[in-house]
């Protein structure tokens, strides 16, 4: 399946050296260790916010939507300064319900590689209401920043507990 964003055509908007870090990232399963981002930050002059939305196209590349066609990424800053990717998956003759978004897809490659925490949370998308309770029921989501970034040249959006916990139920 072509994906619509090639995620190699993507890696050629950044310069040799950055690009020879991301070009791994299939391999590190959706990972970028604190090292690998401290190089990256340095090499390319930017916060970490900076980078996360610099990252977030190749997040959303990683889509797989035979379905609706719709790319979202999320890029996610663990406690331990390591950086997690991930993106929606849809699955042709299966229930709507078998989809796993992007910000599911985030939080369990961060928790299956060890993490504890989460700091950040960068998505393309406004989150649904199915990821918005996903998220409130994390531990300690109250102290996570989770930001929406919709264009490339757009600013970012911090969507505020409040607004966040609109309609969420409780566990």
């Amino acid at each position: 399946m072509q994906i619509k964003n090639d995620f190699n055509s993507l890696l050629d908007e950044f310069p040799v050296e950055p690009a020879s870090i991301l070009q791994n990232l299939s391999t590190q399963s959706g990972r970028l260790d604190k090292k690998q981002v401290d190089s990256l930050l340095s090499c390319l002059n930017m916060t970490i916010g900076e980078l996360m939305k610099a990252l977030l196209p190749l997040a959303a590349s990683l889509s797989v939507t035979p379905i609706s066609g719709f790319q979202v990424g999320t890029v996610a800053e663990g406690g331990s300064g390591n950086l997690y990717f991930g993106a929606n998956l849809e699955f042709l003759q299966h229930p709507l319900k078998i989809t796993v978004h992007a910000e599911q897809c985030v939080v369990t490659n961060a928790w299956h590689q060890g993490e504890t925490r989460l700091q950040r949370l960068m998505v393309n998308e406004a989150p649904c209401g199915h990821c918005r309770q996903f998220l409130k029921e994390l531990n300690r989501v109250d102290e996570m920043q989770i930001i929406i970034d919709r264009s490339p040249g757009g600013g970012n959006r911090e969507l505020q507990d409040r607004r966040f916990a609109a309609r969420c139920f409780w566990p």
